[in-house]
């Protein structure tokens, strides 16, 4: 069922591709966003007009896309590093991007912050992503976490007793 859905999504966003080709260009998707510090990692979602993008940013934190993280054909969709007001856009070359629902884990990190880890639905091009880092340690290596690791962690409290 999965890669039907997948190859019918494919299949409507070339043709949408194809219809804007004619009509003035693919000229292809970029998720944009900004960086800024904050009493707490998160990532959220916002107007392009929202006045918290003009808070100061933190230049130099990193940005990771993966399309569809939660399925086995997850896609590594590229990363950047925020500019120096914070500011970022990292193009996104999935088919139909911007038009068609894509679900994205996205990772932002910079040392000396806590991560900021989120997955959503690939906003569209009149939205942004607000991603505040709080002062903190950088726990997590990526956004994905080692399952055979997580088991003997888990099980570690039973094998004391």
């Amino acid at each position: 069922m999965r890669s039907y859905t997948g190859g019918r999504r494919r299949w409507v966003g070339m043709m949408v591709c194809a219809a804007a080709l004619l009509i003035g260009g693919c000229g292809g998707y970029q998720l944009r966003g900004k960086v800024v510090p904050g009493p707490a990692s998160n990532i959220q979602v916002v107007n392009k007009d929202d006045p918290r993008l003009n808070r100061p940013g933190m230049p130099g934190a990193s940005v990771s896309v993966m399309i569809d993280p939660e399925q086995l054909n997850r896609e590594d969709a590229g990363s950047t590093a925020a500019d120096v007001d914070g500011g970022f856009a990292l193009p996104i070359d999935a088919v139909g991007a911007g038009f068609l629902e894509y679900d994205v884990q996205v990772v932002s990190r910079l040392n000396g912050y806590s991560p900021a880890v989120r997955t959503i639905r690939l906003p569209g091009s009149d939205k942004r992503l607000l991603i505040t880092l709080a002062p903190g340690d950088d726990r997590h290596e990526s956004g994905y976490h080692d399952i055979v690791d997580e088991t003997r962690r888990l099980g570690e409290p039973m094998m004391r007793r």
